[in-house]
């Protein structure tokens, strides 16, 4: 049997606290992920988004202290920050979204580490070089 998750409710309270009287469900998802990552390419906010609702709504937040077995939601990434992801990591020039990458993995991370998931991610092999 797994261990129970460590639940810090510590970004819980923030989260609740930036949306204050805000009740439209446009502004609730986009206060989902935090303001400094606004500037993520359109794939990967997307990605995130679809990860943190099934995260929450299928019960892998570690919330629902249900008697059924526990399980761990496996993420596969294939082929991130390639140019089908609308991220050109690899150019010369100052680009707004040159940093989108590490932001995008940052914020996976945080879901993560919150969750009953675990991820694998894969990169062409250009981005290492």
């Amino acid at each position: 049997e797994l261990p129970a998750p460590l639940l810090d409710d510590n970004y819980k309270k923030e989260l609740n606290e930036d949306i204050g009287n805000q009740k439209t469900p446009e502004s609730n998802i986009k206060m989902k992920i935090a303001w400094r990552y606004h500037s993520l390419t359109h794939g990967y906010k997307k990605l995130l988004q679809f990860i943190q609702n099934i995260i929450y709504e299928e019960g892998f937040d570690g919330s629902s202290h249900k008697k059924k077995q526990k399980n761990i939601l496996r993420i596969g990434v294939q082929s991130l920050g390639s140019p089908l992801w609308g991220d050109d990591i690899c150019c010369t020039e100052n680009c707004d979204s040159s940093h989108s990458l590490m932001k995008f993995l940052y914020v996976l991370r945080g879901l993560l580490r919150t969750s009953l998931s675990a991820c694998i991610i894969t990169m062409p092999t250009h981005l290492i070089q």
